[in-house]
């Protein structure tokens, strides 16, 4: 999905490289919280709160970017 994201915005306005990016970071998290019980699996505080304000950043670019394309 993160590749396939990434093709189709790479010519959409508004929609950078710092928000494919943020999947791949997403990803990270993902993997941690489902398969990670060593002691290097935490994620900060710092880490979370950057994630949440990512998500809702990227959720609302590409709310934004459909709401056009109606």
């Amino acid at each position: 999905m993160r590749s396939e994201f990434a093709r189709l915005s790479k010519d959409t306005p508004g929609i950078g490289k710092a928000l494919v990016a943020f999947l791949a970071e997403a990803y990270k998290f993902k993997e941690l919280s489902d398969y990670s019980v060593d002691e290097g699996a935490n994620v900060t505080v710092n880490e979370a709160t950057g994630a949440i304000t990512n998500a809702e950043r990227f959720l609302e670019v590409v709310a934004a970017y459909l709401e056009r394309e109606d």
